[in-house]
């Protein structure tokens, strides 16, 4: 093993790769330590890294006895006399060893594990890169679709999309790019991950931030976020500038921010809902596209009456109870949807 040349390769690799050098010769002194005292147990060692020389060695304390009992612990004093002629019995003497004392199987091991700290410190790298996009979104190629995890190619390293982050209705083609949500970073040694999500209704928020500059200037604001991957979200908003439609900016010029958010999200409906103080009101904006005929809440309770005409049930309703679900979630309120044949009725608060 060749210690000047690892030592460069190290400080080459650091600087292709952008990470810190110390980290992998702190990792790598550790490996090396646990190559040693797999050949040697119980030797009282450690390994020392003289970077501008390229050097790396052992330094073995032994005591000095006149009869060695564990030869990796103690030595000889006629041994420790070659080293020092004045020394005495009971004084601990330091040995400097190149690491080619190492037996060849220590010395592979300890290679395989170098290689591992320089994977692991290229990983914490790119995790330490992606704390800046935490919570925001990121474009990535699919390069390799598994059984419980999709892996993406990033601007900077692959990152993970697991199975419980996926959305169920969506297909993922290898080769293509797909905007993702960086939703958590895993920054463990030797587990270093970068999490995405398309699932998480924060991403439809991060989207919007990307579409809507608006929002991201704090002209308008996302209020609450109910959704149901793959199928249909409710998004409720509101404009802190008076002269400012919450509704019409989040849509676009002729629907074109609602239309890109919605191709992105493969066909996943979203509607757009103006918050509202008034609860009565915002369930029934919230009920859109269907057409409320009457509001009855029951504030203690969190309960509220909803009722719409015979035409508009099902509309209502939405596929498989949906919009209701969504609406529910939106509002803070259970619903009771209720039909009624009078389309005239009214709001009222109990």
């Amino acid at each position: 093993m060749d210690t000047a040349n690892l030592v460069d390769i190290v400080n080459q690799i650091a600087v292709e790769r952008g990470i810190n050098a110390d980290d992998v010769f702190s990792a790598l002194k550790r490996a090396l330590k646990e190559a040693y005292l797999r050949e040697y147990p119980g030797t009282n060692v450690e390994v020392e890294i003289n970077k501008n020389a390229g050097e790396i060695y052992f330094v073995v304390r032994k005591t000095v006895v006149k009869e060695v009992k564990d030869k990796n612990k103690e030595i000889s004093l006629s041994d420790a006399r070659r080293y020092d002629p004045s020394i005495e019995e009971g004084i601990v003497l330091e040995l400097t060893q190149r690491i080619g004392i190492l037996g060849r199987i220590a010395a592979q091991t300890a290679k395989r594990v170098i290689m591992r700290v320089l994977r692991d410190a290229q990983l914490k790298a790119i995790v330490e890169y992606y704390k800046q996009w935490l919570g925001k979104v990121v474009s990535g190629k699919v390069i390799k679709v598994t059984k419980d995890r999709i892996i993406v190619e990033l601007e900077k390293g692959n990152a993970e999309l697991p199975k419980e982050e996926q959305v169920e209705k969506e297909f993922y083609e290898i080769g293509k790019r797909y905007k993702f949500l960086v939703k958590e970073l895993i920054n463990e040694e030797f587990n270093r991950r970068v999490i995405l999500s398309r699932k998480d209704p924060e991403f439809l928020r991060a989207l919007f931030e990307l579409e809507v500059p608006e929002l991201k200037g704090g002209q308008v604001e996302i209020f609450k976020i109910a959704r149901i991957p793959g199928i249909r979200a409710k998004v409720a908003v509101r404009s802190l500038d008076k002269d400012l439609d919450p509704v019409g900016t989040f849509v676009g010029p002729k629907g074109a921010r609602i239309t890109a958010i919605m191709d992105e999200l493969q066909g996943e409906k979203v509607d757009i809902v103006g918050w509202d103080l008034d609860p009565i009101e915002f369930i029934k904006k919230a009920f859109s596209p269907a057409t409320v005929v009457s509001v009855e809440i029951d504030e203690k309770k969190k309960r509220a009456t909803v009722k719409v005409g015979k035409e508009q049930y099902a509309i209502a309703l939405g596929k498989e109870g949906t919009n209701v679900k969504l609406v529910s979630e939106l509002t803070g309120y259970e619903i009771d949807l209720e039909e009624t044949k009078d389309n005239a009725g009214s709001s009222k608060e109990a």
